[in-house]
C-alpha cells in the first residue's frame, strides 16, 4: 500500500497544492488501505465507489481550500447526499440523504473528497455497532464516533467527522489544519466556536500561511456572523466582529488594500501586508518576502523603520 495513505491531512493537503501528488492518488492510497483493513475493522457503513470518489478527487484538487484534495470520513449521523446514513440503527438502515449536512458542505467546500460514512453508535448513544479496535480485534474503539475514530487509528483516512453529545450539548469537531496538522475546531450547540490557535480578536494564527487563510475564509467566515468566538488566548468575539473588523480577513475580502511598508524578518527583506494587534501585546504581521512566498509572523519578529 502507498505511503501516502499514512501522512496527515495538513501534509496531504500541503502535497497537493504544490503538486508533489494529487489529490486522485491521495484518494486511491486511501481507498486502497480501506480494501485491504475494512473486513477485519469494520469502521465504515458506506464506502463510495471509487469511480465516484475518484472523480470528486479530481474536482477538489483544482480548489484552493484548506483540505484541497484531503480524503475525509464522515460519521453517519450527518447526512452525506446518495450515501447510507442510517444514524447507526437498523430502522434507518437504508436511509439515503439528498443533501449534506452543513458541516460536510463546509468540509467539500474546502475542498475535501469525501469517501465513506462510517459506523456510529445506536442514535449516537446507545448500543455499539460491528467496529473493532484497529490495535486489539477483541476490544471496542468506543462510541459514539466508534467508525469515525478506528477509520483514523487505523489510517485509513486521515481526518474523520466526527460528534459528541453529553450533558444535553452537541459538540462538533471541524478540521482546521495550517497552525498544526491536527488542529481542529469545537462548535457546541451551534452557537459557539473553540477557534484554538486560527481565529483571535482581530488577528489569526500563525503557520501555512495557504491552510490558515483557507481555514479562516472557507470555513469560520462561512459560519452564522452571530456565532461565539472562544479562542485559546485571548477575548472572546463572534464570527462577524471578526468579519467586519480584522484586519487579515478585510484584506483577504478585498476591502483594505495590502500594506507596502519595507521590513526585516530575521534579517530578510520582507513587505509588511497586515499589521495587527495580538492577544501577547507583539503584534502579529502577515509579511511577503522577496521571492513572493506570504509568511504569518510574530510581531516581535519584524524590524521596521
Amino acid at each position: 500500500m502507498s505511503r501516502l495513505a499514512e501522512v496527515d491531512a495538513t501534509t496531504v493537503a500541503s502535497l497537493v497544492r504544490r503538486g508533489e501528488r494529487s489529490a486522485e492518488a491521495a484518494v486511491r492510497a486511501c481507498l486502497a488501505r480501506i480494501s485491504a483493513l475494512e473486513s477485519r475493522i469494520h469502521a465504515f457503513h458506506e464506502v463510495a465507489p471509487a469511480e465516484d470518489v475518484l472523480s470528486e478527487a479530481r474536482r477538489c484538487g483544482a480548489l484552493a481550500g484548506a483540505l484541497r484534495g484531503v480524503p475525509v470520513a464522515v460519521k453517519e449521523i450527518f447526512d452525506v447526499r446518495g450515501m447510507h446514513c442510517g444514524w447507526g440503527t437498523p430502522i434507518h438502515r437504508t436511509r439515503v440523504p439528498d443533501h449534506d449536512a452543513v458541516a460536510v458542505a463546509r468540509l467539500r467546500g474546502a475542498g475535501a473528497v469525501i469517501v465513506g460514512t462510517t459506523v456510529s453508535t445506536e442514535y449516537a448513544i446507545g448500543t455499539a455497532g460491528p467496529t473493532t479496535n484497529p490495535h486489539d480485534a477483541s476490544r471496542t474503539p468506543g462510541g459514539s464516533s466508534s467508525g469515525s475514530a478506528a477509520a483514523v487509528a487505523a489510517r485509513m483516512v486521515p481526518v474523520a467527522l466526527g460528534s459528541l453529545e453529553t450533558g444535553g450539548l452537541s459538540i462538533e469537531a471541524i478540521p482546521t489544519p495550517g497552525h498544526s496538522a491536527d488542529m481542529i475546531c469545537f462548535v457546541v450547540d451551534g452557537r459557539a466556536v473553540f477557534s484554538g490557535d486560527t481565529l483571535f480578536m482581530d488577528a489569526v494564527g500563525g503557520g501555512d500561511f495557504g491552510q490558515i487563510k483557507a481555514a479562516v475564509m472557507d470555513i469560520y467566515m462561512e459560519m452564522p456572523h452571530d456565532r461565539r468566538v472562544l479562542p485559546g488566548h485571548t477575548d472572546e468575539t463572534t464570527i462577524g466582529r471578526e468579519w467586519e473588523r480584522n484586519p487579515f480577513i478585510r484584506v483577504w475580502r478585498g476591502v483594505e488594500p495590502e500594506g507596502t511598508e519595507q521590513v526585516r524578518v530575521n534579517g530578510r527583506a520582507a513587505t509588511l501586508v497586515v499589521w495587527s494587534p495580538d492577544y501577547d501585546d507583539r503584534g502579529k504581521a502577515w509579511v511577503r518576502f522577496d521571492d513572493g512566498a506570504d509568511a504569518i509572523v510574530g510581531g516581535s519578529r519584524v524590524e521596521r523603520s
